[in-house]
């Protein structure tokens, strides 16, 4: 009779050799980069079209059809569209809407004119055509026919 074994166990080596990553991947939760400034080697930091959406409430999408259109200032990297802070402002800055001021009002009171129309050239009054009358049928009698 055969007795099953535990299944052996697979031995780690991949985790105990891969070196330590600088870069977050993009599984990790990130926190809030946008209001960090990690910028050690002097280089600005791209912000992604995602996270640029999650800060306006839109979709990634949306963001990248803007820069498509070039409605956004952006910074494309190897064929991916990546936003620097200074851009990030200027988007903002860009989708501000400002209040129009209230119209002023005259203090006097102003009359109205009532203004002219133009002339306009007399109306003929339009008169129907009488009906077309049929026009006879020839006449194809077989019997006139002579052999």
């Amino acid at each position: 009779m055969h007795t099953p074994r535990a299944p052996m166990p697979v031995p780690d080596f991949h985790r105990e050799s891969r070196p330590a990553r600088s870069m977050p991947s993009r599984h990790e939760p990130q926190g809030d980069r946008m209001t960090t400034r990690n910028e050690p080697d002097g280089l600005p930091v791209l912000y992604t079209p995602e996270e640029v959406a999650a800060r306006l409430g839109r979709s990634g999408w949306w963001v990248r059809e803007q820069c498509r259109r070039n409605r956004f200032p952006h910074t494309r990297a190897a064929g991916a569209v990546r936003f620097t802070r200074q851009q990030f402002e200027e988007l903002l800055q860009i989708l501000e809407r400002r209040p129009e001021p209230a119209p002023q009002t005259p203090s006097t009171s102003v009359r109205r004119t009532s203004k002219k129309s133009p002339t306009r050239a007399p109306v003929t009054q339009l008169r129907a055509r009488p009906p077309r009358t049929p026009k006879p049928a020839a006449s194809n009698d077989v019997t006139k026919r002579t052999a």
